[in-house]
Formats: structure tokens, sequence, C-alpha cells
């Protein structure tokens, strides 16, 4: 729902050099503290103003848990006090326009990347770090938009198509990967999702058969629990849940085993005092 501007709810400024810097005082400072919390990195905190800077990494996060280009810009110029310099917003534009166009995939324990664009595949294979990444691709591989790379030189090749501004778009072909076996767990019966549920839930799964890498953000009590126990009946694969305290660990077995079909025989815990044969 969109909400209207007033001279008190313009909560931060922009600075000339293109930093934000959000006043704690302005009626509407939580809205705006949460939306720069997305697409910013925090620098300086006082105890009135806290500042922040946009980089193409925190853009790049706000486009993988679902803001749009649009978005961005559209709530910087509601909620700020200053103009959104041109500069500013063909940053976003810049920064946002390689978004999605190519995609570092799993399949069959293997990883490929993917790109519709021939022309980008071909920039990519012509920089000598992504040609190192790069496995024994067949001709039909590159006709088809991708070429397999060294699971082992994965994070390297993350990073250097972040230099070259292509964020790569991690997915994992769970429909079609056949080496890893079923779980056959489904969500319990009594397990209903609520509409926000549902759709952090379609953000995460798109409409080929694959998981979408991302991070899915609610708020305390709003069910994650559930959402992490239906994303893995989805995809109907062995996975892992990091927790940072032995209490997390039994807590999300015990909601795997409350909101799914699962049981002890496939729910395994590891801690420093417990550990399940895996």
């Amino acid at each position: 729902m969109e909400t209207e501007s007033t001279p008190e709810s313009y909560s931060f400024r922009v600075t000339s050099d293109n930093n934000i810097v959000l006043e704690l005082f302005t009626t509407d400072y939580k809205r705006a503290q949460e939306f720069l919390f997305a697409i910013a990195e925090p620098i300086h905190r006082s105890e009135h103003t806290h500042e922040y800077e946009l980089t193409s990494n925190s853009i790049h996060s706000a486009m993988f848990s679902g803001l749009q280009t649009q978005d961005m810009i559209e709530d910087l110029q509601q909620l700020s006090k200053t103009n959104i310099s041109d500069d500013l917003i063909n940053y976003i534009k810049s920064c946002t326009e390689m978004y999605g166009k190519v995609k570092l995939v799993l399949k069959h324990k293997r990883y490929f990347i993917e790109s519709i664009f021939p022309n980008i595949l071909n920039e990519l294979l012509q920089d000598s770090e992504i040609k190192e990444c790069q496995a024994i691709s067949t001709e039909q591989d590159l006709n088809l938009g991708s070429f397999e790379v060294i699971q082992q030189k994965i994070e390297s090749l993350k990073k250097r198509c972040q230099e070259l501004k292509y964020p790569l778009l991690e997915e994992y072909d769970f429909v079609h990967d056949t080496m890893t076996k079923n779980l056959n767990i489904q969500l319990a019966p009594d397990a209903n999702l609520r509409p926000y549920q549902e759709e952090s839930l379609r953000k995460m799964f798109n409409n080929n058969g694959r998981a979408r890498s991302g991070i899915i953000v609610l708020p305390c009590g709003a069910g994650k629990s559930l959402v992490g126990v239906a994303a893995a009946c989805k995809m109907n694969k062995s996975c892992l849940v990091l927790c940072n305290s032995n209490v997390s660990v039994e807590q999300w077995k015990e909601q795997f085993k409350r909101w799914s079909t699962a049981d002890d025989s496939i729910v395994r815990s590891y801690t420093s005092n417990k550990k399940d044969k895996l």
C-alpha cells in the first residue's frame, strides 16, 4: 500500500557524496530505517543520526530480497528531505541492470554458469580469471547458454563476476536432481501457511523447478520456522540448518517434526554435545 509523504515523514537526507543520513527524531524514521537496512550499509551512528552508504553489494542484496529498481528509487524519493540526484539514480540503475542475467546453477551435483545472452557468456569466458574456473565444456554446452565451472573455484568465480558487475543469481535445480535422494516428506495437514509466508516462498521458488538464493526476512513471531520447513518439503532433498546454539538446534528439530511428516529417522542433530549419525 502506498503511503503519501508529508514534511514530517521525510526521515533522511542524501549528502553530496550520495551517503544517506537518517534522522532518528522524525516521525517515520522506523519505516525509513527498515528500508535503509535493506538497500544500504551502515557506516556511522550517533545519538540522533545514523549514516548509510549505498554500495553495489548492498543494492544487489536488496535485489536478492525482492526489491526492484523502481521500488528503491521511489522509496528514496518519498522518504528523502533532499532531491535524489540523477547520478544516484543512474548508479542504482547501473547496479541493477545486470541482475539476473547470469546464473550459477547447481544441477546433478555440478555447477554451471547460465545466461540467455550469448554475448555475456562470451565476455565472461574472455576474462582470464573466469577462464581458470571453467571446467571442460563442450560446444553444445555453450550453444545451450551455459558452461560448467570447477566446484573448488566457486568463491573466486562469484567474486570475479561481482567485480565485472555481473552478480550471480544462484539457483538449485532440485526437480531434475536425480543424484540426490528424495526425503519423501510433506507438510503436516495442519500446517497452514499465511499469505505473507506463501509470498516469501514464491520469492524463493520459480516456475521451472528451481530454488533461488537469497534471504527471507520476517519479524519475530511471524513463523520463520514454518517457512523453513515448508521450503525443505518443497525441495524434498536433504538440507542443512545452521543454528547459533545447541538449544536452537533442538528447537529446529522439533519444528520439523511438528510441521512436517519428518521423524527422528531423517532429522539429525549435530552439536558439541550430541552428534547423530549423518
